[in-house]
């Protein structure tokens, strides 16, 4: 397959690529653009041969220990470059990639990797020790950062089929499974969404012709490459000859965001509306982004966002979008400051090509324009289904009454197509909201609360806190007896949960409120107020000055009316976004800067004042010697008119 050039001199993406492989029209890209730069991570950068050559290491290194084409390959890297390198290398050696975020908790990647029943997993040396403990009996390593430097570089042109078939060979084809994200799940259980080639590259068809984008752009890589927004930056960028650049959140914070764009010239930035509203509050008035020229808040975005985002990035447009892992964008609107609408959220945008919107009552009959209902798409270019779930593929994917080759998804979500014809979301109709951004089933949360021995009942609901933002609250009625504390139930969450499906605030009650029919009655449900939760540390009051500043920044960030010394932060409700927020107050008002990841793991107000106090001693140390040094190279009459009359002048 070659690629077509568009005016501008730079790869056009025809619809007709859509029937071939994300390979194929990655290799082509590397035939014609082998020395541009492909990849940027913390001052690294690759060109495009670079990175197809460590992919086809990779790729040959797997089909060296497997044979099997069947099962989808785990590969439990992080956000960094070796994971871009191993789902590369991945869908070279014709598997489906499944990423898993080291981070979750044991038992979540337990689930996955039981679910995905490779041969095979992929990760890198620092992931050794956590492979090694959900090693079965015959599962193998593939070590992307320590291959065989003697593994051939050369692109693997054919992939040979399962056992039993011949020993004929075969390309990846449009219809072979490339890769499974997994989503909260309402059982309790994750669920893996697949896709094949076809899907996943009609989504970088669509969004290249659709926003323009081309080899001249830098595009950002926020999202993990475990979760599904990520397709659009790696592959909306490697699949166009674009710069993929890597900037992970969790490990740099919000700080360094404003400098990174600025060092990257960032042109397409995809980030959490969140952490886009937490990163505009930490900007000073006078930050301007002008390369940025497409600006994509992934969640719904308010009027009054609108003119932070003009001032900050004058020469960017707004692209308002909605979709899910298993629909991809379904509808998108470019928003400008002379953009006109009506309410107060932004509208989700028109429908995209090929992915028609419909609005369906109780019964699943289409409503009119106008009318609310359950938002539902019907398209070619959905989802295949679920990962070994045909019961729950059979149940949400629905055959087109009006046959074809066409599915229905209904989406949970209430909306409406207004009479202008575009899309405004208005609520979820079951049981699943946005946190920060990822989907989470609220009965998958209430799950691993009943594994509890001291929960006899509970109900985890979303509230909007003081930016607007959801958080999920857990309401708790503790069995008799028991000793159950807001700690003890967030360690136990955590070992089970992502930290975003972990509740923020714990309220105990001695019963679930319901109506006389036996049903939730939500209004009932008290406010979860901004009193300390209960911990198994006793509370401490702050001992000087810097202590009590701590506690009083971290009471703002947390929402509570106060936290003792020794109080530890994830307890207290703190998750990684809030971790970045404190410290970017904590670097204006003292300009020190500290990991978000330490204080995620350890970090209380108490250590945090002795970390800050020895910053500041040895910065003063600092002074002090170099005043010496510069003393010591005075003589006796400049020293002291330098002591004297001029002062010290460094």
């Amino acid at each position: 397959m070659g690629i077509e050039e568009s005016s501008s001199g730079f790869p056009g993406f025809l619809r007709s690529e859509i029937e071939g492989s994300i390979v194929q029209r990655f290799e082509a890209i590397v035939r014609q653009y082998p020395g541009r730069i492909a990849l940027s991570d913390r001052g690294h950068r690759w060109t495009y041969q670079d990175l197809n050559r460590l992919a086809n290491r990779a790729a040959h290194a797997i089909l060296a220990q497997s044979d099997s084409l069947a099962e989808p390959l785990p590969v439990v890297l992080g956000h960094t470059a070796t994971a871009i390198v191993a789902l590369i290398g991945v869908l070279k050696a014709g598997r489906a990639y499944s990423v898993i975020d080291p981070s979750h908790p044991r038992a979540r990647l337990r689930q996955i990797l039981d679910e995905l029943r490779s041969d095979l997993l992929v990760t890198d040396t620092a992931g050794t020790s956590l492979a090694e403990e959900f090693r079965r009996d015959g599962l193998r390593l593939i070590l992307i950062d320590d291959l065989d430097d003697k593994l051939p570089v050369d692109n693997p042109r054919l992939i040979p089929l399962p056992p039993g078939e011949g020993g004929a060979k075969r390309r990846v084809r449009a219809s072979t499974l490339a890769v499974i994200f997994y989503t909260s799940g309402s059982t309790g259980q994750p669920k893996g969404v697949e896709h094949d080639h076809r899907k996943t590259l009609h989504r970088i068809w669509w969004e290249t012709n659709a926003n323009g984008i081309s080899g001249n752009d830098h595009i950002s890589s926020i999202f993990s490459p475990s979760f599904s927004a990520s397709v659009t930056d790696i592959f909306g960028s490697l699949l166009n000859g674009a710069t993929l650049c890597l900037y992970d959140v969790k490990a740099e914070g919000l700080d360094p965001l404003a400098d990174w764009l600025t060092q990257e010239a960032i042109t397409l930035f995809h980030i959490p509306v969140a952490a886009a509203r937490q990163f505009l509050d930490s900007l000073p008035q006078a930050a301007r982004f002008p390369s940025v020229r497409h600006l994509v808040p992934s969640g719904p975005i308010y009027r009054t966002d609108l003119d932070r985002f003009w001032l900050h990035f004058p020469n960017c447009k707004l692209l308002s979008h909605m979709g899910s892992s298993e629909t991809g964008v379904i509808a998108q609107m470019v928003v400008t400051p002379a953009t006109q609408f009506a309410g107060n959220v932004v509208p989700l945008g028109f429908p995209v090509e090929d992915k028609e919107v419909l609005i369906l009552d109780e019964t699943g009959a289409t409503l009119p324009a106008g009318h609310i209902g359950e938002i539902a798409i019907r398209s070619r270019f959905l989802s295949t289904g679920y990962w070994r779930r045909q019961d729950l593929t059979a149940k949400v994917f629905l055959a087109d009454p009006e046959g074809g080759d066409r599915r229905i998804y209904r989406m949970g979500d209430l909306g409406r197509i207004t009479n202008e014809g575009y899309l405004e979301y208005l609520d979820r109709r079951d049981a699943q909201v946005k946190i920060r951004g990822y989907r989470v089933e609220i009965s998958e949360v209430e799950a691993a609360f009943h594994r509890q021995q001291g929960v006899k009942e509970v109900v985890v609901a979303a509230r909007e806190n003081q930016t607007g933002e959801k958080k999920l609250v857990a309401y708790v009625v503790a069995r008799d007896g028991s000793k159950c504390t807001s700690g003890g139930l967030r360690l136990a969450l955590s070992a089970m949960l992502p930290d975003y499906m972990v509740p923020t605030s714990f309220v105990f009650v001695k019963e679930i409120p319901r109506t006389d029919n036996g049903k939730l009655d939500a209004s009932r449900l008290p406010d979860p107020g901004r009193d300390r939760p209960s911990l198994a540390t006793p509370y401490a009051a702050p001992r000087n000055p810097l202590e009590e500043e701590l506690a009083k920044l971290w009471a703002g960030v947390l929402e509570l009316d106060g936290v003792g010394i020794h109080d530890n932060f994830i307890e207290l409700g703190g998750h990684s976004l809030l971790a970045t927020k404190l410290i970017s107050r904590i670097l204006q008002k003292h300009n020190v800067r500290l990991s978000p990841r330490i204080l995620l793991e350890s970090s209380t107000v108490a250590t945090q004042a002795a970390s800050i106090a020895e910053n500041l001693q040895a910065s003063a140390e600092g002074v002090v010697e170099q005043l010496l040094d510069q003393l010591e190279q005075l003589s006796d009459e400049e020293a002291e008119r330098f002591l004297t009359e001029d002062g010290p002048s460094l």
